[in-house]
């Protein structure tokens, strides 16, 4: 049997995929489907709590800087 090697990502590829994931919930959240856009919303604000977990260590400091 084969290895199950999955790509591993770091902190940064996993923060830039929650925020195009991000902006695509926000288009969903448009639709005139009220079931959808129910769903939607749940889904956009479980991908905006990952985005603030996975802010990378470069965003942190600039953020306690300022």
């Amino acid at each position: 049997m084969g290895e199950d090697r999955r790509h591993e990502s770091c902190p940064e590829d996993e923060h830039a995929i929650l925020i195009r994931m991000l902006a695509d919930a926000e288009r969903l959240c448009s639709t005139t489907d009220p079931l959808l856009c129910g769903q939607a919303a749940q889904l956009r604000g479980r991908i905006a709590a990952m985005v603030e977990i996975t802010l990378p260590p470069a965003a942190l400091l600039a953020e306690a800087r300022s």
